[in-house]
């Protein structure tokens, strides 16, 4: 399984989580590319960064499934981008 938190803000010493994307949340690994690219792009201009996991293991040093931290992309996405809730950090470009 795939996780990443995305973060943004007005500055890199001060960025915030804004959402999760986690491949578990998709049917296929195609629909989970597909969601990556979209929140890539939705995010660019933004100051903020994209960072993988945190990964979890289990007794006998397997992965196990990682738990994600606040709003899913899902969510964030029919806020912001549907519904067109402004953000709270302007883009830089």
């Amino acid at each position: 399984m795939t996780l990443y938190h995305f973060y943004w803000g007005e500055a890199y010493d001060e960025l915030q989580l804004a959402f999760h994307l986690r491949s578990a949340d998709y049917p296929t690994e195609e629909a989970f590319q597909a969601a990556e690219a979209e929140a890539s792009a939705f995010m660019d201009g933004f100051v903020g960064e994209r960072e993988s996991g945190p990964y979890h293991f289990d007794s006998t040093g397997g992965p196990r499934e990682a738990r994600p931290d606040g709003i899913s992309w899902a969510a964030f996405r029919r806020r912001h981008v549907v519904e067109g809730a402004p953000t709270p950090f302007r883009r830089r470009r």
